[in-house]
């Protein structure tokens, strides 16, 4: 939808597919040229041939673009699991990116930083515990998520480049109902910010945007705060083209 450069590809989270942005694409495409997609085994995509894995999500996306003939410049709108899915896609294809939107991103260490706060409670034993139960396009997903974070780390995965203009946001209103396994309370939602806040320092042209009025799902709740980055990461990137 839309046209212009650069195009903005959205990422959606684990278990989501391009419906999950369904109430904003629209305003976005008021900017330039958006792509949202579904992952191989979401929305209306085919399952994967092969085994899933970061790398594998990564590939496909590229192959998709090359197919759409959107080769570059891009800026990733990732949420979620799709956060760090498009930072690995950053680290794969650094020349193809103008700019990277984290909207709420996964954290390859964030259940390490979060255990002490209860270290009888048993993160990514809890969370394998409900993925026999989970929709079947989320349950690749969450297997991929407990690997990397039981790893704490992601194949290929290296830090951003500072010269690349970023936008952070983050979301710090607990989740209603509370559910243990995302450790919402006050104190990991401060880890949650820490997180957020080491990617930020990376970045030598960035907007870090921190909210207490979202959930996770920002695109629901406040979804001015991803135009506003989205157009700040527009912006710069257009600028540096001068």
């Amino acid at each position: 939808m839309g046209t212009g450069s650069p195009t903005l590809v959205l990422e959606s989270g684990a278990g989501e597919g391009a419906e999950e942005w369904k109430g904003i694409i629209a305003d976005l495409a008021q900017f330039t040229q958006v792509v949202a997609y579904s992952r191989s085994g979401h929305g209306q995509s085919s399952a994967a041939s092969g085994p899933g894995s970061p790398q594998a999500s990564v590939a496909e996306l590229h192959e998709l673009l090359g197919t759409l003939g959107t080769t570059g410049p891009i800026v990733l709108v990732g949420h979620s699991w799709g956060g760090l899915l498009a930072r690995l896609y950053v680290s794969t294809y650094p020349s193809e990116v103008a700019g990277l939107v984290l909207v709420d991103g996964t954290h390859e260490a964030q259940f390490a930083r979060w255990a002490p706060l209860n270290p009888a409670f048993k993160i990514i034993d809890s969370i394998r515990a409900i993925v026999p139960k989970l929709p079947p396009m989320a349950r690749g997903d969450y297997e991929q998520i407990l690997a990397v974070q039981n790893a704490q780390q992601v194949s290929g995965m290296k830090a951003l480049p500072a010269s690349l203009p970023v936008a952070v946001i983050t979301a710090l209103k607990p989740c209603a109902p509370q559910r243990e396994f995302t450790c919402r309370d006050p104190r990991a939602l401060a880890i949650w910010r820490g997180l957020h806040d080491e990617w930020f320092a990376q970045a030598t042209n960035g907007i870090r945007i921190v909210s207490a009025k979202t959930e996770h799902y920002v695109m629901n709740d406040q979804p001015g705060l991803i135009l506003q980055a989205a157009r700040f990461v527009l912006e710069q990137t257009r600028l540096t083209k001068r």
